[in-house]
């Protein structure tokens, strides 16, 4: 048998690594990126990942086991269980895996040959609110990611250029300095010729003709002259300074090395309203701490000739307007711009004004067929999924009774759509990159090839997704199907859940579980051990009674919780129409009664979690007649059974003994055989002391007197449960009837 069991997984891994070769084989000829890198290379890969893959899973089944010591249920043994599970049952139903797994194919195969979502980089244009009504283009240059009032210089080459474009009437740009702290350096000072100053941190160098015409901006002059195109000395300042520097039109004024003649005084308010074609202050901004750009304040502003600006620190061309002689070309141009120089263009006419730029756009095609697709799956998936929720009534109910809560049970559903998902995913996403090469074969592709490792992860995550959403009531149902809330499992207020006690009033709680009468002696044992584990709890009994309806058992206890007192409780285990029923009395010595109720059955239901997905190993000598071995299988259900005989044949007795229980409708445990000299001391006590250590359970019970002394003193020793078998019957009664059932006394 096990060299069969060998064989068999060896054809099995054999098969998985042929499967394996196949699909990487595919996948080489379908994925275009797979030709770019060396076929040595990639064969190595291949090797390296499927090696690396078999060692992850090997070492996730390794350290996904319990240690032995710890009965606590570790967070990546429920996740391999629950995985392991849901592997199982979709095994179990092959055909409506397969109908599930053809879906999610079928969705991401569709996903990635019939939609394209791919990033793209180009002209765009948006309407905006005209402000001014004129016929102009406004050309600037902004940095990326700056604020709109912000600038990036032109060069004198795109003025060049737009003065050699045919059609164009006007150019007139605009000079103005780059935003400086408004609590810093200023770009420089001016000086009357009474030696009064002003501080100037903004300044706007214009082609008076041309700007006149554009903005408007001569009608912000409000004492004196507006410039002429030709005053390289003229210069515009505020009428606010005229008092302050006890100047008039025609002073002089003095600064940056220069001489500058006053044609005019401007007004605040005028230039404070002054907007330029795309919506934007006219004004210089400056920066405040915390603020960011800010209009500068007009008293610190000058206002020269465009040429003349050039040769002051810190400013240069911030933007252009154009004129054209032809309505038609102002579009054309605008796009020309915008696309060469990716500048930002505003196309102005009287009522509209349109901006054109270059921004990174995403290209969809195909995405509306996704999502009833999406839909049809989910609603395959779900449907599914109920059908297996009602077939499986019997063993939810199984399983709520061995201690998982609904939440428990609803991840093992959700855990099998996940499966599914994975798997489907990652084989839609193989025959969607070979439908590329068969669609090439037909006439082209409308879509782009997914080429990037993103769609392959999209496509698990889609596939993924849809199968959880399609789970999820399927799954809630599954959930409430035996326990219908863990509210009303919960609730304590109801009269019907208080007794009175000796000690005071008292909870009844019903624990989900139920025992068979062969379970009894193992339960109890186990929690009884586990509470004297525990350093949270004292005075543990056990006591039994016989009811009219049969024995009736209790464990005793108290259960010490930090700061917040004491409850007294105790476990009833008594018969019930099928089996055995449990219920928790708890009597809370606390101001917070609710919560160390909580505390405590939470603690409880642990503990009767551990033990249904606990092993359960007994030690004991061979019994020759059976009859010892057959009530401690019985009784315990070990996972295995260590033996320690001094008869050689045991091995073939054993064969026979596991034929026995089978027909007898009993899972035999798995059987260790450790053979001994029944005279030397030394090799028993060693044997002994190495395999006391690995069980739970030692019987006693036996023959051989000095083999029954080792036992109970190494037993007694590393403090595990003792139990005895007791057979008053002659030899021949045994022999005759080695399976009758027998009394086990245990002692902890």
């Amino acid at each position: 048998m096990i060299s069969n069991r060998k064989f068999l997984i060896s054809v099995t891994s054999l098969a998985g690594a042929f499967f394996y070769i196949i699909l990487i084989t595919l996948f080489y000829y379908v994925f275009p990126g797979c030709r770019l890198i060396p076929q040595s290379t990639y064969i190595v890969m291949s090797i390296f990942t499927f090696i690396s893959g078999k060692i992850a899973v090997s070492l996730f089944i390794r350290f996904s086991q319990t240690e032995k010591r710890d009965r606590s249920i570790q967070l990546k043994s429920a996740v391999a269980a629950a995985f392991s599970l849901g592997s199982r049952n979709l095994r179990r139903r092959r055909m409506r895996t397969l109908i599930n797994l053809a879906s999610i194919m079928i969705l991401v195969f569709g996903f990635i040959t019939l939609t394209s979502v791919s990033p793209g980089y180009g002209l765009s244009k948006r309407g905006l609110r005209p402000v001014l009504p004129v016929d102009a283009i406004l050309i600037r240059d902004q940095p990326l990611g700056g604020a709109p009032e912000s600038f990036v210089s032109l060069p004198e080459s795109f003025i060049e250029w737009l003065e050699s474009y045919p059609n164009v009437t006007l150019i007139s740009p605009k000079a103005e300095n780059s935003p400086l702290s408004a609590f810093g350096e200023p770009l420089g000072i001016l000086y009357s010729e009474d030696g009064k100053a002003m501080g100037v941190y903004g300044i706007i160098g214009i082609v008076p003709s041309k700007e006149a015409k554009i903005t408007g901006i001569n009608r912000i002059v409000d004492e004196g002259n507006y410039l002429e195109d030709d005053d390289l000395k003229g210069i515009l300042i505020s009428s606010s300074l005229r008092e302050r520097l006890k100047v008039d039109v025609g002073d002089k004024l003095y600064g940056f090395g220069q001489e500058f003649i006053i044609r005019g005084f401007f007004n605040n308010e005028a230039l404070r309203r002054l907007i330029d074609i795309h919506g934007l202050a006219f004004l210089p901004y400056v920066i405040y701490p915390g603020v960011g750009l800010v209009q500068c304040p007009e008293s610190d502003v000058i206002i020269v000739i465009y040429e003349k600006a050039l040769t002051l620190p810190k400013v240069s061309t911030s933007r252009v307007v154009v004129q054209l002689n032809n309505f038609e070309s102002y579009k054309s141009l605008s796009k020309i711009i915008a696309l060469t120089y990716e500048y930002k263009v505003y196309e102005s006419h009287p009522g509209s004004l349109t901006l054109y730029y270059l921004k990174k756009y995403v290209e969809v095609q195909g995405v509306e067929l996704i999502f009833p697709l999406m839909v049809l799956v989910m609603l395959n998936i779900g449907l599914s999924m109920f059908a297996t929720v009602n077939e499986r009534r019997n063993e939810i109910a199984s399983l709520s009774s061995l201690g998982l809560n609904p939440t428990h049970i609803a991840i093992l559903f959700v855990t099998e759509a996940l499966i599914i998902g994975f798997v489907g995913g990652g084989f839609g996403y193989l025959l969607g990159i070979t439908g590329y090469r068969v669609a090439s074969l037909l006439g082209g592709l409308q879509v782009r090839e997914k080429v990037s490792v993103e769609w392959g992860i999209a496509s698990i995550f889609l596939s993924g997704f849809t199968a959880i959403i399609a789970s999820f009531i399927p799954a809630l149902r599954s959930s409430t199907l035996v326990t219908p809330s863990l509210i009303r499992r919960w609730k304590m207020e109801e009269s019907e859940n208080l007794i009175e006690t000796d000690s005071g009033r008292a909870y009844i709680l019903d624990l989900p579980i139920k025992l068979m009468a062969k379970e009894l002696e193992s339960f109890t044992t186990f929690v009884n051990r586990r509470l004297r584990e525990d350093g949270t709890t004292r005075v543990i009994k056990l006591e039994e009674e016989t009811s009219e309806k049969g024995i009736v058992k209790k464990i005793s206890f108290m259960h010490y919780l930090p700061e917040m007192g004491r409850t007294e409780n105790e476990i009833v285990i008594q018969p019930e129409e099928k089996g055995y029923g449990l219920k928790l009395i708890c009597n809370p010595h606390s101001s917070s009664k609710v919560e160390a109720i909580r505390i405590t059955t939470t603690y409880v239901r642990k503990i009767i979690l551990e033990w249904s997905a606990s092993t359960c190993e007994v030690l004991t000598s061979f019994d020759p007649y059976l009859s010892r071995l057959y009530n401690l299988v019985n009784v315990y259900s070990p996972t295995t059974l260590y033996l320690i005989s001094t008869y050689p044949n045991t091995h073939d007795k054993i064969e026979k003994f596991k034929d026995a229980l089978i027909s007898r409708g009993i899972r035999p445990p798995k059987f260790t055989i450790s053979y001994v000299d029944s005279l030397d001391l030394e090799q028993i006590m060693k044997i002994v002391k190495d395999l006391v250590s690995r069980v739970d359970i030692v019987c006693v019970s036996g023959e051989n007197v000095l083999l029954c002394t080792v036992l109970t003193m190494e037993a007694a020793k590393q403090n595990k449960t003792i139990c005895y078998v007791i057979d008053d019957r002659s030899v021949e009664e045994r022999m005759n009837n080695p399976f009758q059932d027998l009394k086990i006394i245990s002692v902890s």
